[in-house]
């Protein structure tokens, strides 16, 4: 299955499961926070990290170490609850490999 849509349409898509993903941190004042790192590690502003996914999962990575794995599974498991996909959780999975599984191709 391939999902084509949009780059706009993708990268909302994808923000919007991150900022739901995130809720897992806590309240606001510890989102703003998470996001304050991820945007200067980034070198970017929230609406571009769609856009550098791979720099987003290290960064995840670099800041929680093993514990990115329960970040990233609560992010594709809200991306999958949007498009309608049953989510199952993988040994080993980037955000990356979930969006690949879900055949989600954002187009120019």
């Amino acid at each position: 299955m391939s999902i084509e849509i949009s780059r706009s349409k993708f990268n909302a898509l994808v923000l919007n499961a991150i900022e739901e993903g995130t809720d897992i941190l806590g309240g606001v004042p510890i989102k703003q926070a998470f996001f304050y790192h991820i945007e200067k590690r980034l070198k970017t502003e929230r609406e571009g990290i769609p856009n550098n996914l791979q720099a987003f999962h290290k960064a995840l990575f670099d800041l929680f170490d093993q514990g990115a794995v329960i970040l990233e599974r609560r992010i594709a498991k809200n991306l999958y609850d949007r498009l309608g996909i049953e989510f199952l959780a993988h040994d080993r999975w980037s955000l990356l490999d979930y969006i690949e599984h879900a055949g989600l191709h954002p187009t120019s």
